[in-house]
């Protein structure tokens, strides 16, 4: 009960925490180490980050690491809880959501958190549109590269009309791709350079 009710006599770090779960064999070495490492990273990026060698750009490969442990304490969760069900100990019990709801859940949560990959969310997120970061946006869906048949950029063989109908069945950007809409341009579909 003490590591549920913590209070100011009796308090557990979030490293004590981990150490703990480590102790106990909840989570291996390995996972130990890397949640350390990432809690430094963390701290980097939360109390120093003007101060540290973080930059923008690192975020991302370190979201992607936390994502992985998500993933992997998730299923220690998971499993934890389901002994405690078969048991009939614990604090957890037997929701009424059958597997499939509860990963239609996760399949949307996920979606709306990592796959969106729209200027106007992160616009939304930054509380500003600015035209560097649509640029940086199309820039790195590769929408401003050039096309070697017609030389226009990518982003002008882009179909919106398309996109608006079908954009929640198909997020990949690419699917969209089309005949050029530059005026007078013959080019019947968009080639890499």
């Amino acid at each position: 009960m003490s590591y549920v009710y913590q209070n100011r006599n009796k308090y557990y770090s979030e490293r004590q925490i981990y150490k703990l779960a480590h102790k106990k064999e909840i989570i291996n070495f390995d996972l130990y180490k890397e949640i350390n490492a990432l809690y430094d990273i963390r701290n980097k990026a939360v109390h120093r980050f003007f101060t540290s060698n973080i930059e923008y750009s690192h975020l991302e490969i370190v979201l992607d690491r936390f994502e992985r442990i998500y993933q992997k304490l998730l299923k220690i969760i998971y499993d934890l809880e389901s002994e405690q069900i078969k048991k009939g100990v614990g604090m957890t019990v037997l929701g009424k959501y059958s597997e499939s709801d509860k990963k239609k859940i996760r399949q949307d949560i996920y979606y709306k958190k990592i796959k969106s990959g729209d200027e106007k969310n992160l616009a939304k997120t930054l509380g500003c549109v600015s035209a560097k970061e649509v640029v940086e946006f199309a820039s790195k869906k590769g929408l401003l590269q050039k096309c070697k048949k017609c030389s226009h950029l990518k982003i002008e063989h882009f179909d919106m009309n398309t996109f608006e109908k079908e954009k929640e069945k198909n997020t990949n950007l690419d699917y969209y791709i089309g005949a050029c809409r530059s005026k007078n341009c013959k080019c019947k579909k968009y080639e890499e350079r």
